[in-house]
């Protein structure tokens, strides 16, 4: 981790913000251990599958990405309607919105367009069925960075579901056949795992 500050905790509410959920305090440390090498590093660039109204990213933002060439880009559907401008608002009072880039359509037409690109480390927390992850993590892989982090949300997510309609399956089948390309660094309801090649 890196000795230039301590971390933020999330912005409070009431203030310039529009956020009506709270996903990521509880995850906190573990971003703060397992993505904290990157702060303050020149260059670093996050990718966000699924942004809802984008506090995870403005932490990112804030905590990891700070050095101003570092960036953040995610992928959203902007499923409901309120999400969108909660989002754009967040983004345009941040501070952080020249170099928080903001792709609204569905993962699997999207990502497509971004390959090539490099990312180091990439956050998927998109469509929620076993397939839907499965297939964002397939996409997303080939521009994870050797030494990037890749991050999987609601990995314990409904659990009394059937297993086609929730994460965990194809979370599982995802990092099973890339066993020998990773190391899990942390598996509960959020799943880390670095890249070795």
């Amino acid at each position: 981790m890196s000795d230039k500050g301590t971390f933020a905790l999330p912005v409070e509410e009431g203030g310039p913000y529009h956020f009506t959920k709270d996903y990521i305090t509880p995850y906190i440390p573990f971003y703060q251990a397992h993505l904290g090498e990157f702060r303050g590093k020149p260059d670093v660039h996050f990718l966000e599958v699924g942004t809802f109204e984008g506090r995870t990213s403005l932490w990112f933002l804030d905590n990891i990405l700070t050095d101003p060439t570092s960036t953040m880009t995610i992928v959203d559907f902007f499923e409901d309607t309120g999400y969108e401008p909660r989002f754009d608002h967040n983004r345009e009072v941040s501070g952080h919105a020249d170099r928080w880039t903001k792709f609204k359509g569905m993962s699997h037409d999207v990502l497509p367009t971004l390959a090539g690109r490099k990312f180091d480390a990439i956050y998927i927390d998109g469509g929620h069925t076993a397939a839907e992850v499965y297939s964002d993590a397939v996409m997303c892989w080939p521009m994870l960075k050797v030494g990037g982090v890749v991050c999987f949300d609601d990995y314990e997510w409904r659990l009394h579901r059937p297993v086609e309609n929730r994460p965990q399956q194809g979370i599982d089948k995802f990092l099973d056949e890339h066993a020998d390309e990773l190391e899990i660094l942390h598996k509960a309801y959020t799943v880390m795992a670095k890249r070795l090649r």
